[in-house]
């Protein structure tokens, strides 16, 4: 049967089969909120009351569940396909899926559709699951992996683009970087959404490599050079780009730099829909035994703008957050020397891969460099903190911890207080 041609009517399908699941597993039924929407119990999560909106705007039925729900998992739970959701669909309903297993959702949706239970594979025993044999997660270079996803995400100005980087020379390179040790060299494709080529050419100036160890995608100039329109990563024909480039170059590490500039749909860049159709390509990307790192910005808060389901997804998440403690520039032999800037590097998340990541994932207070060169770094607070009262309790004095951690002696004082001989 061919889906009803309008919007609305599109909207009331949903609506009568929401009503038909809720009714099935006895939940709330949907019932209208303010205005034209509609306030419905979430088919694909176990919802004791009603926290998915609907409502009918311009070409589109907004589709928001509050607890975190994509849109597709939602519209998949009740047989619906996305695209239905949207003025201009013209699908069939032979074409669409006819049962989506999702948690609570999937007894309800089991009576609505015919399927062949033969031709359902059952999962595993918990033996079969211990037999089968997945490929080995391998570390590339300090807390990074194969087969992993990285959300590296800080205000404007702080040195993200300049840090993601240079990171990607030290895994192409096989050097080690800020203390992370690398394991061994690995291709690198890093995709850029918004550098000028020229400044991008500046800052690369010196990372050479020879070879085809690391590959940069300037897509601001090279889709115009090439006759291409914008790459988007929020519809498949991006997807298929970078999937095509990395595997064409045997990349191990794709660097997206960064989300805002490189992904675009009609929805608000807070929304949960905005980050979903990225979603499915990094998580593609890691099932492929990439390391995938998306560049993001930061809310005025400092966490990670819009949609907070982008660190559920992730495996590490690294937080770049400015530091102004350094001196103003200063005039010497003639010459007007500025402090380098600074940053404090922190983990927000870790989903542990590797023996000795704990020694990784250590808070850094990091030195903008060059890339391709090494960059300075020192312990961040909670580490000095640490060492600061460790050399008390040694005896030290305060001066003393003050010059080897240079730190404040008042710091040090207020760090070290009951921790002394």
């Amino acid at each position: 049967m061919t889906l009803p041609a309008t919007l609305p009517e599109r909207l009331d399908e949903l609506l009568a089969r929401l009503d038909r699941t809720a009714a099935a597993v006895n939940r709330k039924r949907p019932r209208r909120g303010h205005g034209d929407s509609y306030l419905c119990c979430c088919p694909a999560h176990d919802d004791k009351n009603p926290s998915l909106s609907l409502k009918l705007e311009g070409p589109r039925v907004l589709v928001h569940c509050f607890a975190g729900c994509s849109a597709g998992d939602v519209l998949g739970a009740v047989g619906l396909p996305i695209e239905a959701m949207f003025d201009d669909y013209a699908g069939q309903a032979e074409r669409e899926p006819r049962i989506r297993w999702n948690g609570a959702g999937a007894q309800a949706t089991a009576g609505l559709y015919q399927f062949d239970a033969a031709a359902l594979p059952m999962p595993p025993t918990i033996q079969e699951f211990l037999d089968l044999d997945f490929p080995a997660t391998e570390p590339l270079l300090g807390p990074l992996t194969t087969q992993q996803i990285v959300m590296l995400y800080a205000p404007p100005g702080v040195g993200k683009t300049m840090f993601a980087l240079a990171l990607a020379w030290a895994i192409a390179a096989g050097e080690n970087f800020i203390g992370w040790i690398s394991a061994r060299r690995a291709r690198v494709l890093v995709v850029d959404g918004e550098m000028a080529g020229e400044m991008m050419q500046r800052r690369m100036a010196r990372a050479g490599l020879g070879e085809d160890w690391l590959r940069v995608a300037n897509l601001a100039n090279w889709a115009a050079s090439n006759g291409y329109d914008p790459i988007n990563l929020c519809e498949p024909a991006g997807h298929d780009v970078i999937n095509v480039w990395a595997t064409a170059c045997g990349a191990e590490v794709v660097i997206l730099d960064n989300l805002m500039s490189l992904a675009w749909n009609d929805s608000s860049m807070a929304s949960d829909e905005h980050w979903q159709p990225v979603r499915r390509l990094v998580v593609q990307q890691r099932a492929l035994g990439r390391c995938v790192v998306v560049v993001d910005h930061t809310n005025q808060a400092g966490d990670i703008f819009g949609s907070k389901t982008k660190l559920w997804h992730a495996d590490l998440a690294l937080q770049l957050s400015p530091l102004h403690d350094d001196p103003d520039p200063v005039l010497k032999d003639g010459k007007l020397t500025v402090p380098t800037p600074r940053f404090s590097l922190r983990f927000q998340k870790v989903r542990e891969t590797h023996d000795g990541m704990g020694r990784d994932t250590i808070e850094r207070t990091v030195s903008i460099g060059t890339v391709g060169q090494s960059w300075e770094y020192e312990a961040g607070r909670e580490e000095k903190q640490n060492r600061a009262r460790q050399m008390a309790m040694n005896g030290l004095n305060i001066r003393d911890i003050a010059d080897e951690l240079r730190t404040p002696k008042s710091t040090i004082g207020r760090w070290v207080k009951g921790y002394t001989k």
